[in-house]
């Protein structure tokens, strides 16, 4: 490039769409990196780039929209980016609305995890799409991590943007029936009060990593960010996919994303709270580790954003 670098905006809530959005950016060194997030908690972890901090908002919290909207325009207008990318969520719609609208290219990659449809370049101007399969891995590369031992405790987390009542009254009843068993559940919106569990509503970025990694194994919603995690550190995974029907989610996405991540040899699918109890008994060594994919097209969707930005620099 000549003179100045191209500037880059770069956004996600926090969680899932912060993780995926987090393994594309390896696409972007040339660029000058700002990025954007609904939590400060990640500023540690993209020094010495810039961020700035959004409100959360989605379409249950339609009041928030407005400040997150005025908030994110702001932050587009100070920066004047060339690019705008998002993993998904309000903050990303927006920063895409705006960045588009003040002549920036925007490009939106909406998943990490289903194959054949789910994973697509929308770019301004003539729509791309593109589907990419086995974009797992945090740099592409094939590993086998060892699966974690000597550590009693069960980690359960449901995210942070909607509640899940059945998964952590499913987890608490089995805790009732096993009183030797350590339960930490982290429960976002979730309103039911566990009895038999530890529990908090949110924990720092840094304490949830530690959980994660501590745990003997996870239970969660099919959320890419903790299946992302679960395959770098080959931990125990126990997902129960979000259902539309429940009104859990606003459709049934997770469901997808299950079955695409359910053949791991450290992930188990369960969808009600017998099928829970069944996987919470299998011994450990029945999770065996997993070689996360090859990458090879993860490394074409890295060359696609290298190409994209280059094209129009």
């Amino acid at each position: 490039m000549k003179g100045a670098r191209k500037r880059i905006l770069l956004v996600a809530s926090h969680g899932g769409h912060w993780v995926q959005m987090r393994r594309l950016a390896a696409a972007f060194a040339e660029l000058e990196v700002h990025y954007v997030c609904t939590s400060s908690d990640v500023a540690a972890e993209v020094a010495p780039a810039p961020l700035s901090v959004v409100p959360d908002a989605n379409l249950k919290q339609k009041a928030a929209l407005i400040p997150l909207a005025i908030k994110t325009l702001w932050v587009v207008l100070r920066t004047r980016p060339h690019f705008v990318l998002s993993t998904g969520a309000a903050p990303g719609f927006f920063a895409l609305l705006f960045g588009k609208l003040l002549g920036a290219k925007t490009i939106w990659v909406d998943s990490l995890a289903n194959a054949e449809t789910a994973i697509r370049l929308r770019r301004q101007g003539p729509t791309v799409c593109r589907s990419l399969v086995n974009t797992v891995g945090a740099s592409g590369r094939a590993r086998r991590p060892p699966l974690s031992r000597g550590c009693t405790m069960i980690f359960v987390t449901v995210g942070t943007q909607l509640p899940f009542e059945r998964l952590v009254q499913a987890v608490d009843n089995w805790a009732a029936r096993h009183p030797g068993e350590d339960v930490f559940i982290q429960l976002g919106q979730t309103t039911y009060a566990p009895t038999h569990c530890r529990s908090v509503a949110y924990t720092p970025q840094a304490e949830w990593e530690r959980l994660f990694q501590q745990a003997e194994r996870v239970v969660s919603h099919a959320g890419m960010g903790t299946i992302l995690k679960s395959l770098d550190y080959g931990k125990p995974l126990l997902m129960m996919p979000r259902l539309a029907v429940y009104r859990e989610h606003r459709n049934d996405h997770q469901v997808a994303t299950a079955k695409q991540f359910g053949h791991f040899g450290n992930i188990r699918v369960v969808n009600d709270e017998q099928a829970l109890g069944e996987a919470l008994a299998e011994p450990l060594h029945r999770f065996a580790a997993t070689d996360t994919p090859e990458g090879k097209a993860f490394s074409t969707l890295l060359n696609e954003l290298k190409q994209f930005v280059q094209n129009h620099s």
